[in-house]
């Protein structure tokens, strides 16, 4: 009886630990890149990391190493332009009913850092596949 209880017990904590963060809607996801976006802005960079990771699959070390690339990139932008003066999303991209990618510009004095957000849909929410970053505008333009 132990066994089975201790077996349980594994099964439950090792799904817990490979939850990913679902969102319900397009638009919660879109709230929760604003949110990350804002993070960055006021220099809160762990907080950024922190949300994003909760967001990814554990076992996606591809886009957890995407992540700690982007941190990175915001803080060496933060030491050549200075402070953020905000954030605005610039681009909303639709690939038929599964995927969504937000583009976000964290704004600076003298020109935008540019993140982009793919979600993806199976039927059982949004989750994170993807992020990017880039200073060149020629992805926000259609």
């Amino acid at each position: 009886m132990r066994l089975i209880i201790v077996s349980i017990m594994c099964l439950i904590l090792s799904a817990n630990l490979l939850a990913q963060k679902t969102f319900k809607t397009a638009d919660e996801a879109n709230r929760a890149a604003d949110e990350i976006n804002n993070y960055f802005a006021k220099g809160e960079d762990q907080g950024a990391i922190k949300m994003l990771n909760s967001m990814i699959f554990p076992k996606n070390t591809a886009l957890a190493k995407k992540l700690k690339t982007l941190a990175t990139a915001v803080k060496e932008n933060q030491k050549v332009m200075g402070k953020a003066l905000g954030t605005d999303m610039v681009r909303e991209q639709k690939g038929g009913k599964s995927l969504v990618r937000y583009s976000y510009i964290i704004k600076y004095l003298e020109a935008p850092f540019i993140i982009h957000y793919t979600y993806y849909n199976a039927g059982k929410g949004y989750v994170l596949i993807d992020v990017e970053h880039s200073t060149d505008l020629e992805g926000v333009f259609e």
